[in-house]
């Protein structure tokens, strides 16, 4: 109650300020130009994406489903023993081993995520791609190995061990993979989650590794929500300024809000790159090996 008391009288010697018109109408014109700006500056650079010629860049992502329910499973702290769907508390106690015994199965995809053609560790020899599996995984089994281009030549090499490290290092070799083509593979192991398994990829073609993402719900989805966003981004950033513009604070605040939410949306997706739609075992047309 002293502390809430403490911040009312010192609001209070400001309301003069506050109550300034001229004032009010600055900071509205001010949040408008921002918010209309921000929002044609993030709508540009969607746009740019889907135009502009991509280099070859790596990308590589890591998801973890049960084996049992095929729910997805996330690294959760401890304490949550029971999490909602679709999350799955990590701790083993709680969940119930898959017919052919094993918790967990991890899937690795790694492909490129830009444009040209990247020439494999099978014939460059500066292009290395390692899983990487700790000890502490203990049992595990690979169980699966897929591309969604036919042609691609690939294969796992022989595991060898790194005692100073505690893992196991596993090479990826293909000969070459081309825009929107990677490899996925299948591990099975009986750990809560997939934090003590890896992927990690160099080539001197595409020297930055991207971090992408599959996403667990269906694509459409996705990409409906995607879409939706970027067409409510100016469309709602104009609204915010029409608002701040006849005088209504509290209704542009709010549609301000919406738009910085959409802003930061669509800044975030830009982070992640989506793995290919048919990169996954429902593709009928992938080699799989």
């Amino acid at each position: 109650m002293q502390l809430t008391t403490y911040y009312l009288h010192w609001i209070a010697q400001y309301s003069e300020i506050l109550k300034n018109e001229d004032l009010q109408a600055a900071v509205r014109f001010i949040a408008a130009i921002a918010t209309v700006t921000f929002s044609s500056i993030t709508f540009y650079l969607k746009l740019k994406d889907k135009t502009r010629n991509l280099p070859p860049r790596l990308a590589c992502s890591k998801t973890s489903w049960d084996a049992a329910s095929k729910l997805p499973v996330y690294p959760l702290p401890n304490r949550f023993k029971i999490a909602p769907f679709p999350f799955i508390a990590s701790d083993l106690t709680t969940r119930t081993k898959s017919g052919s015994g094993w918790f967990t199965v991890t899937e690795l995809r790694i492909w490129n995520a830009g444009g040209g053609v990247i020439c494999g560790p099978a014939t460059n020899p500066t292009t290395t791609i390692y899983v990487y599996i700790s000890k502490e995984v203990g049992p595990y089994e690979i169980r699966g190995r897929l591309s969604n281009d036919p042609d691609m030549s690939f294969h796992l090499g022989r595991s060898s061990h790194n005692v100073a490290a505690a893992r196991e290092r596993i090479p990826i070799y293909f000969d070459f993979m081309h825009a929107g083509k990677g490899i996925l593979v299948s591990i099975w192991h009986n750990s809560p989650d997939d934090e003590l398994i890896s992927i990690k990829a160099f080539s001197d073609q595409a020297p930055v590794l991207v971090h992408g993402t599959h996403y667990v719900f269906r694509r459409s989805v996705t990409n409906f929500m995607n879409r939706l966003t970027n067409l409510l981004l100016v469309p709602s950033a104009i609204f915010t300024a029409f608002m701040f513009y006849i005088g209504n604070t509290w209704e542009g605040a709010f549609a301000a809000l919406f738009t910085w939410t959409l802003i930061s949306s669509a800044y975030l997706h830009r982070r992640f790159i989506l793995a290919p739609e048919d990169l996954g075992w429902r593709n009928v047309k992938a080699k799989a090996l």
